[in-house]
């Protein structure tokens, strides 16, 4: 008597970087759930090595420069694990992560994993983010 034997097969998430279009597998969160990062570890790390200074003057504008460091900084914080939603009123549905010390704030020699420190971010929901950046709270 033969026995049937199910066959486990694991799919795995494969995408391509954006940034050097090399194929790589998205790791898990802290939560489980695979990260929606399309870059590489190698692009962030690299990213991350990065002088405030020397990542502002590689973009095209300042805007897609602040938009990878905002981005970076939502991925560290997914990554540590910590609650996603709003420390202030703890609002779920959308959530900024915001610098505690401003972007600007920092030197053009500090590094980008320096500025995106988990100690440096903070989840707010869109309007404790607002009333933060202009010191209502």
């Amino acid at each position: 008597m033969h026995t049937k034997r199910a066959h486990v097969v694991r799919k795995i998430a494969v995408r391509m970087c954006r940034k050097c279009r090399h194929l790589f597998e998205p790791h898990r969160l802290a939560t489980g759930v695979l990260s929606k990062t399309q870059t590489c570890d190698y692009c962030i790390v690299r990213l991350r090595k990065m002088t405030k200074g020397e990542l502002f003057k590689r973009r095209s504008t300042w805007q897609s420069a602040r938009t990878a460091i905002q981005q970076d900084a939502r991925i560290v914080y997914l990554d540590s694990g910590k609650a996603l939603q709003c420390c202030k009123c703890g609002y779920k549905q959308h959530v900024d992560i915001a610098h505690i010390k401003a972007v600007a704030e920092f030197g053009d020699l500090v590094t980008v994993e320096e500025i995106n420190a988990i100690t440096n971010l903070l989840a707010l929901c869109p309007n404790h983010h607002w009333e933060y950046d202009h010191s209502v709270i």
